[in-house]
């Protein structure tokens, strides 16, 4: 991009590329070695404007979203991102095209690979929060989003054919997608903890709610009923006709084994064969 502070002698144009320490004129080509322009960039007096490619990169990452090319989301997110280390939008998506682009492989580790990368990437938003309106839209937004991978096949069993052999592998995630839930709604609450925020309270409680119906998936239910409960006291203490659901419904989640049941159906078993030999022994046998 243009570097403002710099001028072509050959050509008098402002349009300046660098390579390698190397500065070329982007209308007449004009290399540039002289030691003064290296002293300005050094001292920071020459800045790169990267605003127009960081947009360029943006536009074409959510036309490719919209198209669902997860290719391209993954490199025009990654572009954004060379532009603006600091994108929000970009460090969420990128990690999230990955996922979409390991939904079909058989390889467990490079899925739980890019489950990480997306863990990872979440736990960055209260950082990079700004509390604009464009930030609250992008959350929201995000937050359809992960609901939307849940619905996939990343995190489902594959189908059966009539012989009940698996046509398809694919392994259930529930937990490190509720690891992502969890580490969602962490960062949600971090933010709304400092600034009060009703679009933010009303996301965390949807998040927890679906926290709460992911099967099969272990976490800390109590500390999450006791969140639950302090989002909702706080939208009613900032809100005055918000309405704190009479019972706010807590959730026991039983998690039974697999091992759990087989006892408890083998003792339901030797019971009832001990009763059926119990009951089949002559009265006189104990008189």
């Amino acid at each position: 991009m243009a570097i403002v502070a710099l001028e072509c002698k050959n050509c008098g144009s402002n349009d300046f590329e660098r390579y390698n320490g190397i500065f070329i004129c982007q209308n007449c080509r004009t290399e540039y070695q002289d030691s003064n322009y290296h002293k300005h960039v050094h001292e920071g007096k020459v800045k790169l404007d990267y605003s127009e490619a960081y947009d360029t990169a943006i536009k074409n990452a959510r036309r490719c979203f919209k198209n669902s090319d997860w290719n391209g989301v993954r490199e025009y997110y990654h572009m954004a991102i060379s532009y603006n280390s600091h994108s929000l939008e970009a460090l969420l998506y990128e990690p999230f095209a990955k996922v979409f682009l390991t939904r079909d492989s058989t390889d467990m580790n490079l899925r739980y690979e890019s489950i990480r990368l997306l863990k990872n990437s979440i736990s960055a938003i209260s950082e990079l929060w700004n509390d604009t309106p464009e930030d609250k839209i992008l959350i929201e937004d995000f937050a359809n989003n992960l609901d939307r991978l849940l619905k996939q096949k990343f995190f489902q069993y594959g189908k059966r054919d009539r012989n009940g052999n698996r046509k398809e592998f694919y392994k259930p995630l529930y937990q490190p997608f509720a690891d992502i839930i969890v580490e969602f709604i962490k960062e949600l609450n971090e933010i709304s903890e400092k600034q009060f925020s009703e679009t933010l309270d009303r996301l965390l409680i949807r998040e927890l709610n679906l926290l709460f119906n992911i099967k099969k998936a272990k976490f800390n239910t109590k500390l999450h009923n006791k969140l639950l409960e302090k989002t909702h006291a706080r939208l009613k203490e900032n809100i005055p006709d918000y309405v704190i659901p009479e019972k706010i419904k807590r959730y026991s989640r039983k998690q039974v084994s697999l091992y759990a049941k087989l006892i408890v159906l083998g003792v339901i078993f030797l019971l009832t064969f001990l009763y059926n030999i119990i009951g089949s022994i002559p009265a006189s046998t104990f008189s």
